[in-house]
């Protein structure tokens, strides 16, 4: 945290602020943290900084703002979705780079380890997007917006890994209120 703070002292880059935020948010100094990821966000770029997007929803979890950390959610599940998107871009041009140059041994082998890891990186990105869309539908659950609990966890649901998760959800839901 040291560290992080006389960083901040010296730079106001996104990665310092992320990283504050991220401590701070840790060791439950929320004010802090929620300044810190709110002006992530708002750098350059930020709206492709994921991790400061989670981690202010996660802020406003904790300090029980459920609309603001709802919205939150929602916010980093298009954080997510975006650079999953420019992700599978990547790869297709990959993929058409590496036909159009099959015959270039040396070529072919390094668009093969970057297909790997670009295929890698934008699993992850989704699996990401998945979890922001169960926690937005959780948090609309706590507001009574069932309908929109209902719509997010459809999403959430698209992942196997989230699955259990979803139906425990889906039931408090059918218990709360009728469809």
């Amino acid at each position: 945290r040291a560290d992080a703070d006389t960083a901040k002292t010296l730079t106001t880059a996104p990665t310092v602020l992320t990283i504050a935020g991220v401590i701070e948010h840790d060791q439950d100094d929320l004010a802090i943290a929620e300044t810190d990821l709110r002006a992530a966000r708002a750098a350059v770029g930020g709206e492709f900084n994921c991790t400061a997007a989670s981690y202010l929803a996660r802020v406003l979890v904790k300090q029980a703002r459920w609309p603001d950390a709802a919205a939150a959610f929602e916010g980093t599940m298009d954080c997510y979705d975006r650079r999953a998107s420019l992700g599978e871009q990547e790869i297709a041009r990959l993929r058409a780079d590496s036909t159009a140059r099959a015959g270039h041994a040396g070529f072919v082998l390094f668009v093969g380890r970057r297909l790997a890891q670009q295929t890698a990186e934008v699993a992850e990105l989704r699996r990401s997007y998945h979890v922001a869309a169960f926690n937005g539908a959780s948090a609309r659950a706590r507001l009574g917006e069932l309908a929109r609990a209902r719509e997010l966890l459809a999403i959430a649901g698209r992942d196997p890994e989230r699955a259990e998760q979803v139906a425990r959800l889906h039931q408090a839901l059918n218990a709360r209120a009728p469809r």
